[in-house]
């Protein structure tokens, strides 16, 4: 999970640095698990608040020097994805209940934030967006 969701976070930020011109965006995707520990959130947790720090780190270094590209973040509460499966195992029928009851986001609603993120002016930078369904408790 360190080597997916921290490490190749920082080596494609590293490697997309040199072919960005001065409106580029580099976008990280984190995760409302960045924000609080879950209760069953194990391991995960620690990695996205890692993608918010390094996010910020990278953020603060390209205004040193003077760079124009924007760093920003999307942090994603539950998005019904097949990796729900895996997070909610041994609990099934709590996840059916998520499901039939629409307290997690869809693919599309993460990816609409993603589209107001990249089509802002080029003078806003978007830092992050935190977004959970209306009905998801924390």
């Amino acid at each position: 999970m360190w080597q997916v969701n921290v490490h190749a976070l920082a080596l494609l930020c590293q490697h997309s640095l040199p072919r960005l011109t001065d409106t580029g965006i580099i976008l990280n995707v984190s995760s409302m698990s960045g924000w609080r520990v879950p209760p069953s959130g194990g391991f995960y947790a620690p990695t996205k608040f890692a993608v918010r720090a390094i996010t910020e780190a990278l953020r603060s270094e390209l205004r040193a020097e003077g760079s124009r590209i924007r760093v920003g973040s999307l942090s994603p509460g539950f998005v019904d994805t097949p990796l729900l499966d895996n997070y909610f195992q041994g609990r099934e029928e709590q996840l059916a209940v998520q499901r039939e009851s629409k307290v997690m986001l869809s693919a599309e609603d993460v990816a609409r934030s993603i589209v107001h993120i990249i089509e802002a002016p080029e003078h806003v930078e978007i830092g992050d967006i935190q977004m959970r369904s209306t009905g998801q408790k924390a």
